[in-house]
């Protein structure tokens, strides 16, 4: 008799096997799962990109006060905070509007560059 781990292990292989082999079905099925549950597909996404539940999210957006982590306002662009990160170690370091997430994305998450941008800024 198999265990549980065989038969999950088994069935995600079959699984795999079906969604390489029909791609189209595959988007066709994950667009009508997450049409059919809105709030499942922004969980999808945090976490098997970031590693963080909806609800890490939320608790994160109201520990910095509901806002921008850089400038407190609201989310912009597409009214979704970007979740910034560390590229290198992968740390989660806060939630910023889209202004201030193509800021930092742009100066490359370089201080140096940011400081010179503070200096040009100032002498101006």
């Amino acid at each position: 008799m198999q265990t549980i781990e065989e038969v999950r292990s088994r069935n995600a292989a079959r699984m795999r096997a079906w969604c390489k082999a029909n791609p189209e079905l595959k988007k066709l099925a994950d667009k009508r799962f997450f049409d059919a549950h809105p709030g499942r597909k922004r969980d999808y996404h945090l976490r098997h990109l970031y590693g963080m539940s909806l609800v890490d999210f939320n608790e994160k957006l109201t520990a910095q006060g509901g806002g921008c982590a850089i400038c407190g306002g609201p989310p912009g662009g597409k009214g979704v905070f970007h979740v910034d990160h560390d590229h290198k170690m992968g740390k989660i370091r806060g939630l910023l509007c889209h202004s201030c997430n193509l800021m930092l994305g742009q100066a490359r998450d370089d201080q140096s560059i940011l400081k010179l941008a503070i200096e040009y800024l100032s002498e101006r």
